[in-house]
């Protein structure tokens, strides 16, 4: 036989942002299953539904930033330099798994539609050999967003513009012969003006965010094209990366162009580092209860995670993504409460969670 359940939500009533309504009438959906099948659930009307895992887990993918009021600051105060025309570069510089990613993906929520281009992009291990290749990246994001895809801007190249332009997008045809008759330097001079100039053409004096995941990550090209679009002043730029902690010279090793382009430009282009430090014990309580609101929490619980995972926010939140599929948090009326942890309980390092996750594999 075959049942049939159904999960209703309501826009405005219920929620105003699209996404939300499809998550309210899916996480109905498995109210309704989860009482029995073949009935109906009305998603406005479900006092208990956050009660459910499927539930809580979203809250935690929505990213939930605990612990960075001090960083957020920062960064408000460089989104209102910007607001005043005052080209601005941030690195928000972390260990791995200190919450980069999520930091960054805070940064674009909060700063909103405008009469702007913002373009995120991501730093890929395998490219950083390749000059311009996250310049390519961030160009192609502004001509998707011109109404013709910047056809005409490219159609108004001269022939050598767009030969020194199709060495970095092939879509405009092979490259010209000009071995001949300029040496490379004159080449790389060519492409570095011609993208300045493109790109100023493309944006037409609107405002630039350039928002790059793992900004160490970046070929050299690309930074020294930041330089002189910060420089020029053209166009308002807000340049806001992660990155690995910039040490190269204490580190020894060969440093990489980030860290040589900081060494040799962070005064002149007033570039603000941001450190995102690891998780103090009143941290993760705060975070804890931004995920279940007025839960109760064992003794001395937020300490015990504290020293166990040194304040990794990774660590932290596969623990908490743990103990809700293990239904180690219940919602009593209106009030979360977590189960007391056995010491053996706990994961005891970031490995140990991907090995029993490949193990459920």
């Amino acid at each position: 036989s075959m049942t049939f359940s159904i999960g209703i939500a309501s826009a405005p009533e219920d929620v105003t942002v699209s996404k939300d309504l499809i998550h309210q009438a899916d996480m109905a959906l498995y109210q309704a299953k989860n009482a029995g099948r073949n009935q109906f659930s009305d998603g406005g009307q479900r006092a208990s539904q956050e009660g459910f895992p499927k539930a809580t887990l979203h809250r935690i993918d929505r990213g939930v930033i605990s612990g960075r009021d001090i960083q957020l600051s920062r960064v408000t105060e460089a989104l209102e330099n910007f607001s005043r025309q005052q080209n601005q570069f941030l690195i928000i510089e972390g260990d791995d798994g200190m919450g980069k990613s999520e930091f960054l993906k805070s940064i674009r929520l909060n700063i909103g539609e405008g009469d702007f281009c913002q373009i995120e992009v991501k730093g890929i291990l395998q490219e950083g050999f390749r000059p311009y290749y996250m310049g390519t990246n961030i160009l192609v994001g502004i001509m998707n967003q011109c109404p013709d895809k910047g056809v005409d801007i490219l159609d108004s190249l001269t022939p050598r513009e767009t030969a020194y332009m199709s060495s970095i997008l092939p879509q405009l045809g092979e490259p010209e012969e000009m071995s001949q008759h300029e040496n490379p330097k004159t080449q790389r001079e060519g492409l570095f003006a011609t993208l300045i100039h493109l790109i100023e053409n493309l944006l037409d004096s609107r405002p630039l965010i350039v928002l790059v995941d793992d900004l160490h990550l970046s070929d050299e090209a690309t930074l020294l094209l930041f330089r002189k679009l910060l420089l020029r002043q053209e166009i308002p730029l807000f340049l806001c990366g992660t990155s690995l902690p910039l040490q190269a010279e204490e580190s020894g090793g060969s440093p990489t162009p980030l860290e040589k382009f900081f060494t040799a430009f962070h005064e002149e282009l007033n570039v603000v580092s941001v450190p995102l430090t690891p998780l103090t014990a009143a941290d993760i309580a705060q975070h804890f209860k931004a995920i279940f609101p007025q839960v109760h929490l064992p003794e001395n619980v937020e300490e015990r995670l504290a020293q166990l995972t040194q304040g990794n926010p990774l660590f932290v939140g596969e623990i908490l993504r743990k103990l809700v599929r293990d239904e180690k948090t219940t919602l009593t009326g209106q009030r979360w409460v977590l189960e007391p942890l056995e010491e053996e309980y706990l994961p005891q390092s970031l490995e140990e969670i991907v090995s029993q996750k490949i193990a459920l594999l």
